[in-house]
């Protein structure tokens, strides 16, 4: 009897060892997904890296006039603040910012995302920070996102730069005398401009005409070919303008006379040959026009949308013209029977 009960009862001690020991597995297990948690949410929290800043068109300055174009990019989390300072002699001037949150934060998202990017073009000169001095500044630009790095405070990276502050605007003087335009035509203006021009020109209205140097030795002596538009007011003021590297600007008068012209016009009769004659051979060449269902719509696609295309595209490669003159001798007749055939002549 004694050696039956014993037998029960180490058969029992035998079959309650392996319930202690998966208790013992399954505490361990906890204890090191715990540990394991708090390693990865310990170094998220550690962690300070924040956007990447880059500056577009970065100007060499300030002065009066000036502004920054920021951009802030984070492949991994939201941009979430921008901050701006500007420092002087140890002096805080000026100090904005702006939220700059673009996207919903599915933080238990898995796999890859488009990158948080935000553009801030901030002005920053002698009108927007009338404490600035000519001299050196120093601007500190700060973007953060909004991970858990700095103990919940987000990720937050730096970019500083250094630039000098200049308000005294460039000089220009004008060099060719009297100017004589007809509406509808151009003329030419030579001036000088001081050293750190980075660009000049001649304005009429909405129109700007860009200079260009006389002589690759002389940078500083300029030539503007500008032009009256023919449905351009006469009255319309034209003017040099001369910019430098810190945005600072000037504006010139010259003299000058335009002559108000009274232009040819004429009546075109849309019959169904000049149709078929004229516009069908352009519609067929023309793979983005349309066809618009009649004639005379067909007729307004060309001598209307096409013509505006057309004119566009003629101001997007006038914007590509050579720095430097392509020629070297003067503009002559060609020759045999050629002769003048424009009514502006």
């Amino acid at each position: 009897m004694e050696a039956g009960v014993f037998s029960r009862e180490e058969g029992l001690l035998e079959h309650s060892q392996p319930s202690e020991a998966g208790v013992s597995r399954g505490l361990v297990f906890l204890a090191v997904a715990v540990l394991a948690i708090l390693i990865v949410v310990g170094w998220k929290v550690m962690q300070n890296e924040g956007p990447t800043i880059s500056v577009k068109n970065q100007p060499k300055g300030l002065g009066q006039n000036s502004q920054l174009t920021i951009e802030a990019r984070d492949a991994h989390h939201n941009v979430h603040l921008i901050s701006i300072e500007v420092l002087q002699n140890g002096r805080l001037l000026h100090r904005v910012r702006t939220g700059a949150s673009v996207r919903p934060a599915h933080w238990w998202r898995v796999g890859s995302r488009p990158a948080s990017v935000f553009n801030w073009t901030v002005p920053l000169g002698r009108s927007i920070i009338p404490n600035l001095t000519e001299g050196q500044v120093t601007i500190g630009i700060t973007a953060t996102n909004d991970s858990w790095g700095r103990f919940f405070r987000g990720g937050q990276s730096r970019l500083t730069l250094n630039l000098p502050v200049r308000f005294t605007p460039p000089r220009i003087e004008v060099l060719t005398t009297q100017h004589y335009i007809n509406q509808g035509g151009c003329d030419m203006v030579v001036f000088h401009v001081s050293p750190g021009t980075t660009e000049s020109g001649v304005e009429v209205g909405k129109y700007f005409f860009p200079s260009f140097a006389m002589k690759p030795d002389l940078p500083e002596t300029r030539l503007a070919l500008f032009a009256y538009a023919w449905d351009l007011d006469p009255s319309t003021p034209a003017r040099i303008v001369a910019r430098d590297d810190t945005g600072n600007q000037s504006l010139a008068n010259f003299t000058y006379r335009v002559f108000p012209k009274k232009f040819h016009t004429d009546t075109i009769n849309l019959d169904d040959a000049y149709i078929q004659r004229v516009i069908m051979p352009i519609m067929s060449e023309t793979p983005s026009l349309n066809d618009q269902g009649s004639p005379l719509k067909d007729f307004l696609e060309v001598n209307g949308h096409l013509r505006q295309v057309d004119s566009e595209r003629l101001v997007e490669l006038s914007r590509q013209t050579a720095r430097t003159f392509l020629w070297n001798q003067s503009f002559i007749r060609l020759p045999s029977k050629t002769k003048p055939t424009s009514a502006l002549t």
